[in-house]
């Protein structure tokens, strides 16, 4: 993904945030731009961009350096991925028929939970939206990754946005069952990155118009209104959940968190 600032100098450090290297998860797209610092020339050296992901050997290769840096910038992340771990244990418990929440309890605590990513005004950039959903499973299989980013860049990032939109369309409609859901975003990925073309196997994997729909549609990087998500298929059901995120839940913090514009990446 396209960012504005390819290096940084060295006196700008105080802006940067350290990551560990070897807490870095292979196959994960990256939360910002990456960054190493070169202390010989004193300056900070991007490495990876947004969405992008490190290998198992990248990561050997960089472990002589300790740390990986990210701008300031990652602090907008982290409120999409720190309900993650909770969400996870709550979708987790669905999968036993004799214990855990009764299904509206789990879509009640995940409405809940996805109004603090949803900006005042009904509001939300896709890039943080696939902050939260990856977060939420195990990474895409990471040959898929490899073999859809040596092919077209353009088809790996579409490929990580439609998989997470489509899944947090799915999430909004009530498909709350952790291992469907990540079934459901690897084969939307499969599908939007052109891994998956026949056509016969595509109605299988993705089997309601809905999901079909999903699964080509240009996702844009500027923020979508919760009244345009695209499932037209269930357009009543995402209607009224979002009548409900509009009028009781949505904070009113007069903000919307973006990528573009001061402290972001895109121009920032």
């Amino acid at each position: 993904m396209l960012f504005s600032r390819k290096k940084v100098p060295g006196g700008e450090a105080g802006s940067m945030r350290i990551c560990p290297i070897d807490t870095v998860r292979a196959f994960y797209p990256m939360p910002a731009p990456t960054y190493l610092l070169l202390r010989g020339n004193d300056k900070f050296i991007s490495v990876k961009a947004p969405l992008d992901f490190f290998t198992p050997d990248e990561l050997e290769r960089f472990k002589p350096f300790g740390a990986f840096f990210f701008p300031e910038f990652v602090e907008r992340v982290i409120p999409f991925r720190r309900g993650t771990a909770a969400l996870r244990t709550l979708l987790a418990s669905t999968s036993s028929v004799d214990e855990g929440p009764a299904p509206y309890e789990v879509s009640d605590a995940f409405v809940r939970l996805a109004a603090e990513a949803w900006s005042e005004g009904g509001l939300v950039e896709p890039f943080f939206v696939s902050m939260f959903v990856h977060e939420l499973f195990e990474p895409i299989p990471g040959q898929w990754m490899v073999e859809t980013y040596v092919r077209s860049v353009d088809a790996y990032e579409q490929g990580i946005l439609r998989s997470a939109w489509a899944t947090w369309n799915a999430m909004h409609l009530g498909y709350l069952n952790l291992g469907w859901l990540q079934s459901f975003r690897n084969n939307v990925f499969k599908v939007a990155s052109q891994i998956t073309r026949d056509r016969a196997e595509i109605m299988k994997m993705l089997p309601e118009p809905w999901m079909r729909e999903m699964a080509t549609f240009q996702v844009p990087l500027n923020a979508i209104r919760l009244d345009r998500m695209r499932a037209k298929g269930e357009h009543s059901k995402l209607f009224s959940r979002g009548e409900r995120l509009r009028t009781e839940l949505i904070k009113d913090t007069g903000q919307i968190v973006s990528i573009f514009g001061p402290g972001g990446f895109r121009n920032g």
